[in-house]
C-alpha cells in the first residue's frame, strides 16, 4: 500500500489529512512524522503603542495568544492563519497567501506594526514593510527545531513501497534531503519552488510544485501524483 508520510507537526497532519475523502485514505497508509518540533521562547509581549501585528503562522498566533491577554488588529498572511487569529478574537485580516502576496496587498497604515514570527523565516518581511513606508518592528515568539523520522517513517522509506510525501517548507525539505537520501521510491509534492530547490537533490520519482501556496492545492497535488503512481503500477502489472 501506498505511505502517504506527512511531516508537519501533529495537528497540522491531522488537518491536512481531513481534506482527503474516505475512499482516497483508504487507498494510502498514513504516517505522521514531524521534521520540526514548535518550541514557545520565553519572551514578554507589550503590543502597546502598535498599530496592529502581523502573523505569517498559525503557530505565532497560537502561542502569541498564550502569553498575552491584548487584542487588536492582526494583518495575515493565509486563510488558516487569518482564520486561528480571530478563533483567539483577534481583528484579522487576510493579506495573501504568502509573504509576497502580503507585501504587495498591505497598504501602510497609520503607527508601527509589530510581526511575531518564528526563529526561521524566509521573505525578510520587516525589512520589506519598512522599505515601503511602514514602520515595523519584530519578536521572535517560537523556534522550529529539527526533529528526526519516527521508526514507522523510516520503515516505510526503506521498504520498497511508494511514499508521498508533502513538504511545506523550506527547512522541513532541507531536513528531510539530510534524513533520507537513500530513499529508493519517493513521491514528492512541494508548496513552491523554494521547497522544491533542495527536494531537487534527491532522486525521486516523481517531483511537483502545487499550484498555489495553500493546503487545498498540496491536497490537489497529492492526488495528482498518486494518480500518476497508479498509472505506472497500473502498467507495470499489464506487463
Amino acid at each position: 500500500m501506498t505511505v502517504l508520510l506527512l511531516t508537519r507537526p501533529k495537528d497540522a497532519s491531522a488537518r491536512f489529512w481531513s481534506q482527503f475523502t474516505a475512499d482516497e485514505q483508504a487507498s494510502w497508509q498514513s504516517i505522521v512524522s514531524p521534521l520540526l518540533q514548535i518550541v514557545a521562547k520565553e519572551v514578554s509581549i507589550d503590543l502597546s503603542g502598535y498599530a496592529g501585528v502581523v502573523f505569517t503562522s498559525a503557530h505565532a498566533v497560537e502561542i502569541t495568544s498564550q502569553k498575552t491577554m491584548q487584542r487588536g488588529l492582526a494583518f495575515c498572511v493565509g486563510r488558516h492563519t487569518t482564520d486561528r487569529a480571530v478563533e483567539f478574537g483577534w481583528d484579522a485580516y487576510c493579506f495573501g497567501a504568502n509573504v509576497d502576496g502580503f507585501v504587495r496587498a498591505l497598504d501602510p497604515v497609520q503607527g508601527p506594526l509589530l510581526h511575531l514570527r518564528g526563529q526561521h523565516t524566509r521573505g525578510d518581511l520587516c525589512n520589506r514593510l519598512q522599505n515601503q513606508g511602514q514602520l515595523s518592528e519584530e519578536t521572535i515568539v517560537y523556534d522550529q527545531r529539527y526533529c528526526s523520522f519516527s521508526a514507522a517513517a523510516q520503515r516505510a522509506l526503506e521498504a520498497e513501497v511508494p511514499v508521498i510525501a508533502p513538504i511545506f517548507s523550506p527547512r522541513t525539505a532541507e531536513q528531510f534531503v539530510k534524513l533520507c537520501s537513500a530513499a529508493q521510491n519517493l513521491y514528492l509534492v512541494a508548496m513552491s519552488e523554494a521547497v522544491a530547490e533542495p527536494l531537487s537533490a534527491l532522486d525521486a520519482k516523481d517531483l511537483i510544485v502545487a499550484q498555489d501556496p495553500t493546503a487545498a492545492a498540496m491536497a490537489e497535488g497529492v492526488r495528482l501524483v498518486a494518480m500518476r503512481l497508479a498509472r505506472v503500477e497500473g502498467n507495470k502489472t499489464a506487463q
